[in-house]
């Protein structure tokens, strides 16, 4: 159980991280651990004073090497082998590069906002929507200046871990991946759940119903939905939300897992 939720809160984290930017700035290493150490960096971006580091070892000999190098572990994650590290000088972190529990070493970036140079078109997405004028979240997050902006999820898939979703559904059969959906329950097929009950057809929605004057529009309306059915009736069990994560990742290639669901933990 408490790997299951370390799994869940690591996969949230990626969520909040990727949702930071569309486009990351690209960053390349080109450390030679034979050349004279610099910064690994080719991008304009301030450095910072500490490095992320790959290590490839257990964490207590990854640590004693840090502690080798006069280094301090201020962070890190096993789960994935990365570490935040500070107190390197420039020839402790060239010492440490080289060690055999380390996998790659660079120095963190501070990336700072820039205002656009480009001048913004109103394009007004979404006002020929039959419900717009109830849609008060969309505004509330500044939804229309995103998509304006030409954020509107083109290319983003999102997996959606819940009930069956409505595969005819006018608002959202364009954006769903019917290749890509499956079931995690047994005897029922991705879009099927008791009638009446669409909790995931909702979810799916305010995430990427269509731009098409009709209903809703959703914060994402040129995204791609993966629908995923761990859930009937509201209620599911573990193993079938894990096998839609794993199997939203591996075989889905979602890009971003969405689980509108709770539960008790024993």
């Amino acid at each position: 159980m408490k790997n299951f939720i370390l799994t869940i809160f690591f996969i949230s984290s990626i969520i909040l991280i990727s949702s930071c930017s569309e486009e990351p700035p690209n960053v390349t290493n080109d450390f030679d651990s034979n050349a004279a150490y610099s910064s690994l960096l080719k991008v304009n971006y301030p450095e910072a004073d500490y490095y992320v580091v790959e290590y490839n070892s257990s964490e207590s000999d990854f640590e004693a090497s840090v502690l080798g190098v006069e280094g301090i572990v201020d962070l890190i994650h096993p789960e994935i082998k990365v570490a935040k590290v500070s107190n390197l000088t420039d020839a402790n972190a060239k010492k440490l590069a080289k060690d055999k529990n380390v996998k790659n070493l660079t120095k963190d970036l501070l990336v700072q906002w820039v205002a656009p140079e480009t001048e913004i078109i109103n394009e007004s997405i979404g006002d020929d929507e039959s419900f717009w004028s109830y849609q008060w979240a969309p505004r509330a997050i500044q939804a229309p200046e995103a998509w304006d902006l030409g954020a509107r999820g083109t290319g983003v898939r999102v997996a959606v871990i819940d009930g069956g979703i409505s595969s005819n559904h006018l608002d959202l059969d364009d954006n769903i991946d019917f290749a890509a959906s499956a079931s995690f329950v047994p005897g029922f097929n991705y879009d099927q759940d008791v009638p009446g009950f669409r909790h995931a057809t909702h979810v799916a929605g305010i995430i990427a119903a269509e731009d098409n004057g009709i209903g809703t529009i959703g914060i994402a309306p040129k995204a791609t939905i993966i629908a995923l059915k761990a859930l009937h009736n509201g209620s599911g069990s573990f193993s079938a939300v894990i096998a839609a994560i794993m199997y939203a990742a591996n075989q889905g290639n979602a890009d971003i897992i969405n689980m509108s669901l709770g539960a008790f933990f024993p």
